[in-house]
């Protein structure tokens, strides 16, 4: 799927308890990755996909938002609204669980990310993260109806919206 050279990681923090401090800390722009609610993800394809298209923007020098982290957050959504694109799927201090975006991470940004959030658990592989998805809260928030499913599946609607909103 890399459209870049660029290294993509994605973790899955559970049961967050120092969410106000994560949110200022995006805020304040001193978290070095894209952290996104927990409650926005079906799976890692889905982040990837987000990640590429904002590491094209941030190459060519399209970037709506200021930083590559931020137009992941932006990339999500199916709509051209900053705003309601962080409102949306941007983590917020009410957030329980988080999903993180690193690029190109070195050992030194990866471990000055994970201590930063207070999690009960972090989990690295799309099979135990895919047992949090919400697959009704996804449907409502992608706009996929039911009758959608007939003939695709939740993570191949989700990509295909995430996709034309670029190319339109």
């Amino acid at each position: 799927m890399p459209f870049t050279n660029d290294q993509v990681e994605i973790l899955y923090f559970q049961d967050i308890s120092n969410a106000h401090e994560i949110a200022d800390c995006i805020h304040q722009r001193n978290l070095p990755a894209a952290v996104m609610d927990g409650a926005t993800f079906l799976h890692v394809f889905q982040f990837g996909v987000a990640a590429q298209i904002a590491l094209l923007h941030a190459r060519r020098g399209k970037l709506v938002t200021h930083d590559v982290y931020s137009e992941i957050v932006f990339c999500l959504s199916a709509r051209k609204n900053v705003r309601e694109a962080f409102a949306t799927f941007g983590f917020q201090s009410s957030s329980r669980n988080a999903v993180v975006v690193l690029v190109n991470p070195d050992a030194d940004t990866k471990e000055s990310v994970m201590k930063k959030i207070a999690a009960a658990k972090v989990l690295e592989t799309n099979e135990d993260m895919a047992q949090f998805s919400d697959k009704e809260y996804l449907m409502q928030l992608y706009q996929v109806e039911p009758q959608e499913l007939d003939q695709s599946n939740l993570l191949d609607s989700i990509v295909t919206r995430i996709s034309t909103r670029v190319a339109l």
